[in-house]
């Protein structure tokens, strides 16, 4: 099974005119357990390297980049297949 990635998330939430998907992608993102959530912003919207997260969370960088992963599923299954991928 193909994994979305973040810039793929990212592109649902920036094209213009697509309304329910950036909604969709934010009730996806609110339903991530906190500490998941935490480090999809930091990666994602802040820049931040699992070292940089796992210091900030004050976690190893293996958990930080394992969150990561499990949210990056949780997010692929509730967004559900893109265009081309069903």
């Amino acid at each position: 099974a193909r994994r979305a990635s973040e810039d793929e998330l990212l592109e649902v939430a920036s094209e213009e005119g697509e309304e329910a998907e950036r909604l969709a992608l934010s009730r996806a993102l609110a339903s991530l357990p906190p500490e998941q959530r935490e480090v999809v912003h930091l990666k994602v919207f802040e820049g931040c390297s699992f070292p940089e997260i796992a210091a900030l969370q004050g976690t190893p960088a293996n958990t930080a980049a394992s969150r990561f992963r499990y949210a990056l599923e949780k997010l692929r299954l509730a967004l559900g297949p893109s265009e081309g991928e069903a």
